[in-house]
Formats: structure tokens, sequence, C-alpha cells
């Protein structure tokens, strides 16, 4: 099958358009993850270590599974 530059060139918009969609996409997601598990709080304490956002993270993700699990 022959795609012209028209062709070629449609493409291309939908793929940039589709793109931007994604990257929209994941920035909503994050804001959403944020605000679920709150962690805005854990990021304006900047003393903590990695270790313990991880952890916290993890239990609240598990916490969140097991509500979704359950609906």
């Amino acid at each position: 099958m022959r795609v012209g530059l028209f062709g070629s060139a449609i493409l291309l918009i939908l793929t940039l358009i589709f793109s931007y969609i994604a990257i929209q996409n994941n920035k909503l997601a994050r804001q959403i993850a944020i605000k679920e598990f709150a962690l805005d709080k854990n990021e304006s304490n900047k003393t903590k270590n990695k270790d313990n956002f991880e952890k916290h993270f993890s239990k609240d993700l598990n916490k969140f599974d097991k509500k979704f699990n359950s609906f």
C-alpha cells in the first residue's frame, strides 16, 4: 500500500496529536496519584529519605489495590 506525501503528513499530524493526548493523560494520572496517596505532604518535607517514601507509597498502593479489587 502506497502512502503519498499527503498521507504521510496526515499520519505525522495524527501521531503528534495522540502523543500530546498521552502526555496530558500522564500529567493528569500523576496529579490523581499524588492526591489519592497524599504524597503532596511528603513533597513539602524534603528531609525524608527515599526509602521512607517508597515504603509509604507501596503501603498506600497496597491499600488502594485492596479497595480497587473489592470494588
